[in-house]
């Protein structure tokens, strides 16, 4: 039997996953400041507050990495920010897909 939610429809079996079966379990980094990086380059540190199966993440305290000496934003994504400039956020909601892993 299917069931809908949301506008879904899921099987049960998908519904009730077990720890086993999520890929990537944030739970041990709850609390714990957390390291992001986006598609197009920014970074940001922060808590992490709360997470989905989505990789949607809740950071807390947040503080964006700067590049350059204005702010301006890498040449190469991919390539860590050395700086120590930082822009304070405060509480952030990072969507899953932006998120690099």
């Amino acid at each position: 039997k299917r069931q809908v939610h949301g506008g879904h429809a899921r099987s049960p079996e998908s519904i009730n996953m077990s720890r086993k079966d999520i890929v990537l379990d944030l739970s041990k980094y709850l609390n714990q400041k957390l390291h992001v990086k986006f598609v197009g380059g920014r970074e940001v540190i922060g808590i992490l507050t709360g997470y989905d199966a989505l990789m949607n993440l809740v950071l807390d305290e947040t503080k964006e990495l700067l590049a350059g000496d204005e702010g301006e934003p890498s040449a190469d994504p991919y390539k860590p920010k050395a700086t120590d400039k930082t822009r304070d956020l405060g509480v952030v909601v990072c969507r899953g897909t932006t998120i690099t892993v």
